[in-house]
């Protein structure tokens, strides 16, 4: 015969076949054979609800990313806000709830680009300073990650639309030329003082020279990905640039 039923709160009967642990999970308390209770470790584990401000962050965060694979992949900017909803899990209406227009959603996603470039330009142990701050930029931005080269795309774009002289995309998209650059000149001026490459060199100018070639190379690249290799490109520039900062 099966024993009597150990389940708090329920009727004594025969045959219940109920784990104890349920109850525990439930409750935080078993009940022993004897009848007595005992208290049982137990942790529950809560989770904090997101405030709205976060949720609302978020989702404009994945709008944004959104727009970028979709740039990106069509080279172009021919999509709409409804793509932009569904690509990111959203519904079709919400990029215009929250950007009103898809010009507003380009600006915000110039700056999204502008403050990834601006958290990359910090200063790290891993970054370096001057000559290997430099040619790790070059190579990063080249070939060392894909999530780059998926920037580098959307960039490519943005400054065929920011040549216009309309365009309202032009000042963020100065800005992020001028982050870049910024930094690239910065790390060519450290790299003098140290002696690791000559001195009389206009470093602004090299640094806008630098990052044309590799835009460009990269831009040539995404037109002919079949017959040009990113890889080969870039030894040449990194070798090319050591040569004319010693020689």
């Amino acid at each position: 015969m099966a024993p009597p039923c150990a389940c708090p709160s329920r009727p004594r009967r025969t045959g219940c076949l109920r784990p104890a642990r349920r109850y525990v999970k439930l409750t935080g308390r078993r009940t022993d054979r004897a009848g007595q209770d005992a208290m049982t470790e137990t942790a529950d584990i809560v989770r904090p609800r997101r405030t709205q401000a976060e949720r609302r962050e978020e989702s404009r965060r994945r709008m944004l990313d959104a727009a970028l694979d979709l740039m990106a992949e069509s080279r172009s900017l021919r999509f709409t806000l409804a793509e932009v909803g569904e690509r990111a899990g959203y519904s079709r209406g919400l990029p215009s709830q929250t950007f009103q227009t898809k010009t507003a959603l380009i600006e915000a996603l110039v700056h999204h680009i502008l403050e990834r470039s601006d958290a990359e330009t910090q200063p790290t142990e891993e970054r370096g300073e001057g000559m290997e701050a430099v040619l790790r930029t070059v190579r990063v931005l080249m070939v060392a990650d894909p999530a780059n080269l998926k920037f580098q795309q959307a960039v490519a774009v943005l400054l065929v639309e920011a040549s216009a002289p309309d365009s309202p995309y032009r000042p963020a998209v100065a800005e992020l030329n001028q982050v870049v650059t910024g930094y690239l000149s910065k790390h060519l001026r450290i790299a003098a003082a140290r002696g690791e490459i000559r001195q009389d060199i206009d470093f602004r100018s090299r640094a806008v020279l630098l990052i044309s070639a590799i835009r460009g190379a990269t831009l040539l690249w995404q037109i002919e990905p079949d017959r040009l290799n990113l890889e080969t490109l870039w030894q040449e520039l990194d070798s090319g640039l050591r040569r004319s900062l010693t020689d």
